[in-house]
């Protein structure tokens, strides 16, 4: 009943309205109004108002804690990035390190491999040099009558070296007058010391021993350079040489020698027309 009246009030202002014009004020179709407005009011702030304020604010209330774990979130997203850009940097920079570090031992390495492999090569030739150099001697020592022929058109030694091989070295005037003058007999080895035959090491420290009594600051060995390259200097074949050396390729016969200047020149000279 009380909600079916306000109803007919409006229709009878409505009515009421249409007899004097729509801007014709009516004093109870303005009272109606507004009482019908504060009961709607009271109504809504009674029962309406707060809940509809309490959801607003909190939606205001999710809305900022939204905001507040968003900066937060992105807080966190921009520390786990920077971190990781960190170990990114640190991990380069240790790759880097271990690069760096594979090179220097890398170069060490070879530097040491190459060092090593020189000495090595060093010690071969001082040892092929020292087993060249006992050779000579120890032919020298084993020299035997049988082997010094004086007689003929061409006095020789026959020399024996590795695995019974034998070659022919001719032998000069004056060596040969020194081994007369020395007393050859009649057979066996040649030099006795105490009526045996001497040894290699004998020779060799006796022969650099009167060197350097002459004056002479060379060993025996390096004679050997000198008479190569004399040899040559005289016109001598490097195939003849390589054959009174003993040598077995014609690369170790050109080790011991070298190439005069004064030899060079008149060979250079001989080209006297462009080559072009």
């Amino acid at each position: 009943m009380h909600a079916i009246l306000p109803l007919l009030l409006i229709q009878e202002a409505a009515a009421e309205e249409a007899k004097g014009g729509l801007l014709s004020p009516h004093g109870g179709l303005m009272f109606w109004t507004l009482a019908i407005f504060l009961v709607l009011w009271f109504i809504l702030t009674k029962f309406a108002f707060k809940p509809i304020t309490a959801a607003v604010e909190a939606r205001e209330k999710a809305l900022e804690d939204a905001i507040v774990a968003a900066k937060v979130d992105r807080e966190e997203a921009a520390k786990i990035l920077a971190e990781h850009r960190a170990q990114i940097e640190a991990a380069r920079a240790e790759a880097q390190r271990i690069i760096v570090e594979g090179r220097q031992t890398g170069e060490k390495l070879r530097a040491g491999m190459i060092e090593e492999t020189r000495a090595q090569q060093q010690d071969m030739l001082e040892r092929a040099r020292r087993e060249i150099d006992s050779e000579k001697t120890k032919a020298i020592a084993e020299l035997r009558r049988e082997d010094v022929v004086e007689s003929g058109d061409l006095p020789h030694l026959v020399i024996y070296g590795k695995g019974g091989k034998s070659r022919v070295v001719p032998l000069p005037p004056n060596p040969l007058a020194e081994l007369l003058a020395y007393g050859l007999p009649k057979r066996g080895p040649v030099f006795l010391r105490g009526g045996r035959p001497v040894t290699g090491r004998y020779v060799s420290g006796t022969c650099n021993r009167w060197l350097h009594r002459a004056g002479i600051q060379e060993s025996l060995h390096k004679l050997r350079h000198r008479y190569a390259t004399q040899v040559l200097d005289h016109g001598a074949h490097i195939r003849d040489l390589q054959e009174l050396l003993g040598h077995e390729t014609l690369a170790a016969t050109a080790v011991y020698t070298r190439v005069l200047p004064r030899r060079a020149a008149p060979v250079v000279a001989a080209v006297d027309h462009p080559l072009i």
